[in-house]
């Protein structure tokens, strides 16, 4: 494969877009061989069955060709490790995915937030960049921790803590 990684830290915030309130959009590199673009979506969402002030995020990568046509996307850190092969990579993208909630937080301000793993018995390793990745919500007024383990599926939960009175 001849994927060539084009995110640089620290430029998160210069190359993010988004096309919604909820969506964050970062590129981070591209398969000219393949003729495919990769992204790194991140959302925040109305969490199925809750109401409009719990929101679930979401992280993904999602490949495509230079149109916008979908390919495919991946959601395991199992899966993108034939894309991300150099350790450096990986972390910049986690950082990514931080920064990427951390504005989505700001920015839209639920009062709870959620986050599952999409796969089920992760290792204690890859549980530890979820932590990271949800940690950085007490520094914007949560009380975020890691929830009960249901099926092999780890949630995290975070609450605002400074909720107006009338909510």
């Amino acid at each position: 494969m001849a994927f060539e990684f084009t995110l640089e830290k620290g430029d998160f915030a210069e190359s993010a877009s988004s096309n919604e309130d909820n969506v964050i959009i970062l590129k981070i590199g591209h398969d000219i061989a393949r003729n495919v673009e990769y992204s790194l979506n991140c959302s925040l969402s109305i969490a199925i069955g809750e109401n409009q002030s719990t929101l679930e995020f979401v992280f993904m990568i999602i490949e495509t060709k230079p149109d916008g046509t979908y390919v495919s996307h991946m959601m395991s850190g199992l899966e993108t490790k034939g894309l991300l092969t150099e350790p450096e990579q990986r972390t910049e993208v986690l950082d990514a995915v931080r920064f990427s909630l951390q504005i989505l937080a700001e920015n839209l301000q639920p009062s709870v937030i959620n986050m599952m793993t999409c796969e089920t018995n992760l290792p204690r390793k890859a549980l530890m960049k979820y932590d990271y990745v949800f940690d950085v919500l007490p520094h914007l007024g949560y009380d975020a921790r890691r929830g009960n383990q249901q099926l092999g599926t780890h949630i995290w939960i975070a609450k605002r803590i400074d909720q107006p009175a009338n909510v």
